[in-house]
């Protein structure tokens, strides 16, 4: 099934490898682990502040794409494929906030590249570490790298962290993405460790963390043996994990079908919002949406959504005054995505369904939603 994300807000005591709690700073290495006598006041304050997300009072919902190709996407997409009106032509669709991947090793384009997204009034969102950081990988069967068991290190990460500070990501990224798209790789404790090692070196900027189906899997199989030692009980979602947690919820239809059923995947987010605050009120939700499977979005024209989905099921996430939230899988990275020429129309819906007033203004002065609401009777049910 194609997917919708969420994101949570945390801080907890220092981990050791083993998981063990230390009280305080205990563990946390000098300069060579990332650390200046000068950054210790900004470390201990970050860390002993309760992990979490609230968004200012006013500020509207992230509203955007998780992940775009701003010069060489797969088509001729409608900014022709230059970085240096991308920035414009998002603005132009209401779009708030990207996701640009690792992009701060190229230290030119990255600093560039955020330039030209904050003059255009985009916040970004910057991955820093990815899987093989924290864990070693080796090829399956098919071919495809997975993580081995018992191999969660976080030297390599270390470096990455140092690096990526040193390029100035902590200054100019308005959200860390740390530990890459799989999280099954990494238990509860370890990515509560991987959070306080990221604070270490970014103590100020909110750090975005991605969820799968896995989240939820955990629930029902907490006595099964995990794939990576243990059992699933030891990797449900947990406290200070994060900051912002990025969550998947399915379309609500089969792998390999076109469409989405609203009601389905609105079910799915209220379900997967329920687990999140139960173990962290506190925590930030945003809800990543893909528009069709990663095949179909390659070789099928029609797996695009028509506009009504589209602003029905925008309507329908952003509702929540629990959700901060919603950027779509992808812009310019599949064939036929929200950035195909061909797509004015759908790009018009996200454009106009883009909130005009945050959910929580709204409830607060007893107004609507300046969109259409979602409801048991309107969710389009596309078979």
């Amino acid at each position: 099934m194609s997917i919708v994300t969420v994101a949570v807000v945390l801080g907890l005591p220092f981990l050791t490898g083993h998981g063990e709690k230390r009280p305080g700073l205990a563990g946390i290495t000098g300069r060579a682990g990332g650390l200046s006598t000068d950054s210790d006041s900004l470390v201990v304050e970050a860390l002993s502040k309760r992990a979490g997300y609230t968004r200012p009072v006013g500020l509207l919902p992230i509203y955007g794409f998780d992940g775009i190709a701003l010069e060489t996407p797969v088509f001729k997409s409608w900014w022709d494929g230059r970085a240096s009106i991308a920035a414009g032509k998002l603005h132009e669709i209401n779009a708030n906030t990207v996701v640009l991947g690792q992009i701060w090793k190229d230290s030119i384009r990255f600093h560039d590249t955020v330039a030209r997204m904050h003059g255009a009034g985009v916040k970004v969102i910057i991955q820093v570490t990815d899987v093989p950081d924290w864990v070693d990988l080796r090829d399956d069967a098919s071919g495809r790298p997975q993580p081995v068991p018992n191999t969660f290190v976080s030297g390599r990460a270390a470096h990455v962290l140092a690096e990526a500070r040193n390029q100035g990501v902590g200054t100019f990224a308005d959200f860390i993405l740390i530990g890459g798209d799989a999280t099954t790789y990494a238990s509860q404790l370890q990515r509560q460790k991987m959070y306080q090692i990221t604070k270490q070196y970014f103590p100020n900027t909110p750090i975005v963390r991605r969820y799968g189906m896995e989240l939820d899997k955990a629930e029902a199989m907490l006595s099964q043996p995990h794939p990576m030692g243990g059992n699933w009980e030891d990797y449900r979602f947990g406290a200070d994990e994060c900051d912002i947690a990025l969550v998947t919820v399915g379309r609500g239809v089969d792998e390999g079908r076109v469409g989405v059923r609203v009601k389905a995947a609105l079910e799915q987010l209220n379900h997967i919002v329920s687990i999140v605050k139960s173990r962290h009120n506190e925590a930030g939700i945003i809800v990543t949406a893909q528009l069709a499977d990663e095949k179909l979005l390659n070789n099928n024209k029609t797996a695009m959504w028509s506009s009504k989905e589209l602003d029905q099921f925008v309507s329908a996430m952003l509702t929540s005054t629990e959700v901060d939230g919603l950027l779509l899988k992808g812009l310019g990275l599949y064939s036929y995505d929200l950035g195909n020429p061909e797509f004015e129309a759908q790009r018009t819906a996200f454009r106009d369904a883009a909130p005009r007033v945050s959910p929580t203004e709204a409830v607060s002065h007893g107004q609507a939603i300046e969109r259409s609401p979602a409801s048991s009777e309107s969710l389009i049910q596309s078979e």
